[in-house]
């Protein structure tokens, strides 16, 4: 194998600890410290764990972003879900002379998002209808002028 090769792959080393090392260009690091693009890598070759990471790095992030165009927290929420299911599903196809994990990661999200808020919108998700100003437009009064049956 030739010396540049070698240096790109990842090399396991054996430990105690909890936390498996890697060996990346003569440095050791934790799971923490590891580049997104090679964790990227590792989630395209089957992985679980480095996609575990990968969620752990940027759920808060991705939340946020989606909290903010979405303005729902359960919608959030699902979109969260939602971006992680794609990470797994097509990492393949990102490409880091494009941009960075983490751009990828945040594009995807933000047009997820405003995607989602497209949709919800057209649905009237977010017209927001009070009760009592819709029983006074259809013509009932107070409760207490109603005939009582009985």
């Amino acid at each position: 194998m030739s010396s540049s090769l070698t240096t790109r792959i990842p090399r396991l080393i054996a430990t105690t600890d909890i936390a498996a090392r890697v060996e990346i260009e003569g440095s050791i690091q934790t799971n923490d410290e590891r580049s997104d693009e090679a964790l990227i890598c590792r989630v395209s070759a089957g992985d679980l764990d480095a996609l575990a990471s990968l969620f752990q790095r940027y759920a808060r992030i991705v939340r946020g972003v989606a909290y903010r165009v979405l303005k729902d927290t359960s919608e959030a929420d699902d979109l969260l879900q939602d971006i992680f299911l794609l990470v797994h599903r097509l990492c393949e196809t990102f490409d880091s002379s494009k941009g960075s994990a983490r751009f990828w990661i945040l594009q995807m999200t933000y047009r997820r998002a405003i995607s989602r808020r497209r949709y919800l919108t057209s649905r009237h998700f977010y017209t927001h209808l009070d009760l009592d100003q819709a029983e006074n437009q259809l013509g009932g009064g107070a409760r207490s002028d109603r005939p009582r049956i009985g």
